[in-house]
């Protein structure tokens, strides 16, 4: 139609829109990606409200969508508001006062719509990353979010020379308690295990079910003697906390060892 700008306006937000696709892809960095996202639909849309006035308009409601969809929501609220007011404040948009106020209330209802569209998706996301590194029975962490956690203090260590201590833990004769006492009391004394194990701890620390009666602790920015001192605290506060049905104390065994230089993790 010879409309040469409105051409290369989409040409760059096309552009824009790619490159950032890419560096998601590779960088695995969707965060920044998004806001880039946002950022460029949103100047695009007032970049053609402001040279071609109505042009613009429809576009406008895609963005004030897709803003909450692409960025968190502190940036599209920032982003929508700077396109609502860019477009109702156009004088050659509005041939009337209540066309203005019409685009204003729809624009608001929509942005509502999405940010609660938004909010409540990344709300289910998060309780589903929580189940899926959680331990059901014990509340513990599980061994999925072990391996991640071991690669990131591993590659933190490198980096920093931070310390850091992991300990291996299992329950004595916990194979009797089930043999005398049914499985049903023995889910219940790894279920008040896991609890008195994150009381005693750190709230750094984090502990994790590795199967069975077996747990373990990861317990950062602790070297040799911390792990000592951690480790009996927990001991002392186990034996003092937990009983079977006919009262003896429930006790644990413990390995531990800090995080050295040559250490590495390969998953698995």
């Amino acid at each position: 139609n010879g409309q040469t700008t409105i051409a290369v306006i989409n040409a760059l937000i096309v552009l824009s829109i790619s490159s950032a696709v890419v560096y998601a892809w590779r960088r695995q960095d969707t965060a920044r990606s998004g806001i880039v996202l946002a950022l460029v639909t949103t100047a695009g849309c007032i970049a053609v409200s402001l040279l071609y006035a109505r042009h613009g308009l429809l576009w406008s409601y895609v963005a004030f969508t897709t803003n909450f969809l692409l960025a968190q929501w502190r940036w599209a609220l920032l982003f929508n508001a700077g396109l609502m007011f860019a477009i109702a404040l156009h004088p050659g948009i509005f041939g009337q006062g209540i066309e203005r106020a019409v685009f204003v209330v729809t624009a608001l209802l929509v942005s509502t719509c999405a940010f609660l569209f938004a909010f409540h998706t990344a709300n289910q996301r998060r309780q589903l990353v929580a189940l899926a590194l959680q331990d059901a029975l014990t509340g513990a962490r599980n061994r999925r979010a072990l391996e991640g956690d071991l690669q990131l203090a591993v590659e933190t260590h490198r980096r920093s020379a931070t310390p850091c201590g992991l300990a291996i833990i299992d329950l004595d004769h916990f194979k009797q308690v089930n043999d005398r006492f049914g499985h049903e009391v023995g889910d219940r004394v790894l279920i008040e295990f896991a609890g008195v194990a994150r009381t005693a701890c750190r709230k750094r620390d984090r502990i994790y079910r590795l199967g069975g009666e077996e747990f373990v602790m990861l317990l950062p920015n602790t070297d040799g003697d911390g792990l000592r001192t951690a480790l009996e605290k927990m001991r002392t506060a186990v034996a003092a906390s937990l009983r079977d049905p006919d009262g003896h104390p429930v006790t644990v065994s413990a390995g531990a060892a800090p995080l050295r230089g040559e250490a590495y993790w390969t998953g698995g």
